[in-house]
């Protein structure tokens, strides 16, 4: 009788940490990088802009003391990029989340 019940707890154990498991999928990605001057040095506190071209969604984040920077729970779709800093003209790139 406990072989059966500690089978049965195995059981559950496993399938709760398969579930977990399941439930961590999203639809969401980021997207994350370095802000740079023409000379390559990290450009602290420059102002980054995702903008959304179909929907029009903003996300703004400023880049850390590293240059990084990184804006999360975003869904594929194309954005265009715009980052402006002390130490260089505005630039924007577009993309459409995908890798394209």
């Amino acid at each position: 009788m406990r072989s059966k019940w500690q089978a049965g707890l195995l059981l559950g154990v496993v399938n709760l940490l398969l579930l977990s498991t399941a439930l961590a999928q999203s639809d969401r990605g980021a997207i994350a990088g370095t802000v740079l001057d023409s000379s390559g040095a990290a450009v602290a506190g420059a102002a980054v802009t995702l903008k959304g071209v179909d929907t029009g969604s903003v996300y703004k984040t400023v880049s850390s003391s590293t240059g990084g920077y990184r804006i999360s729970e975003l869904t594929a779709a194309l954005r265009e990029l715009g980052v402006d800093g002390p130490r260089f003209r505005c630039g924007e790139r577009a993309g459409s989340g995908n890798g394209k």
